[in-house]
């Protein structure tokens, strides 16, 4: 028996004001769910023939639609035609690389590609490959192992939470199945684990940003200034929740949201300190 039903959720921030019930992606909430089929796509073009092959498909398709992409002019594309469609469980190579894969889907794949775009002016024997998952369940693994097979480092960024977050599933099954093919640890680069705040400036730091995304990617990059910036993330995260009406900061807490070098109880934190916290 089948269950054709297609349900289409807005979903997503980059709103600049969409707040806490507007702005967050909680789309691994769904993928766990045996026989639902999640859908994110990036621009026009794919949403078309994914949701051509949702309307067509026997089980329920939770078809996730970002907001900010609903306004969004570069990923505008000609319509394709009636018979034009996109299977379940078939990514598309964004941007081809040899240096690194990076995996992402929705509002992130844009910022991903203005990230490595940044990367290789800077560094003209850098090149990275930019994977657009478009389905997350099922999703498709054969295109992200044979890339990473021949880059031998990964990088998954999405908009969810970092904690439990979709990512994680991909970065997991990366460091298990193709241990013998990586350079180094595979990252993650997501949201900061809190609820998304409405003023603009909180959005950017709570969000994951193309700095962001380049910081991680950049072969480069000092560790120690993305600990850094990740430690400044919890201090945004620890002003929201006192405005929520929570507790003050303890000595305890101020080990978790501050930066390294501030003077605590006991000392002072190091970007060892942080990043047992933070990563």
């Amino acid at each position: 028996w089948g269950v054709p039903m297609v349900i289409r959720v807005p979903i997503g921030g980059y709103l600049n004001g969409g707040a806490i019930y507007h702005s967050q992606c909680g789309e691994v909430a769904f993928t766990h769910i045996p026989g639902l089929r999640v859908i994110f796509p990036s621009n026009a073009l794919d949403a078309c023939g994914l949701l051509r092959t949702a309307l067509r498909c026997d089980d329920p398709v939770l078809f996730l639609e970002h907001k900010r992409l609903y306004r969004e002019p570069y990923n505008r594309s000609p319509h394709p035609g009636a018979g034009y469609t996109i299977p379940f469980g078939k990514a598309r190579i964004a941007k081809p690389g040899h240096s690194l894969t990076l995996i992402t889907y929705g509002a992130t794949v844009q910022k991903s590609l203005q990230a490595a775009t940044a990367i290789e002016s800077r560094q003209p024997d850098v090149s990275i490959e930019v994977i657009d998952l478009r389905s997350l369940a099922p999703y498709d693994w054969d295109s992200i192992a044979a890339s990473v097979r021949r880059t031998s480092r990964a990088l998954v960024v999405h908009e969810d939470l970092l904690s439990f977050g979709y990512g994680a599933e991909i970065a997991a099954r990366i460091s298990s199945d193709l241990f013998e093919f990586l350079d180094a640890p595979v990252r993650r680069v997501a949201a900061v684990d809190t609820w998304v705040g409405y003023h603009p400036a909180r959005e950017d730091v709570i969000l994951p940003q193309t700095d962001d995304i380049a910081r991680a990617a950049d072969p480069t990059h000092p560790l120690g200034d993305y600990i850094r910036r990740t430690a400044e993330s919890w201090r945004i995260a620890a002003e929201l929740l006192e405005a929520a009406g929570t507790p003050a900061v303890t000595a305890h807490s101020a080990r978790l949201y501050g930066r390294p070098g501030d003077r605590v109880p006991g000392g002072s934190l190091t970007n060892l300190d942080a990043a047992r916290h933070f990563i």
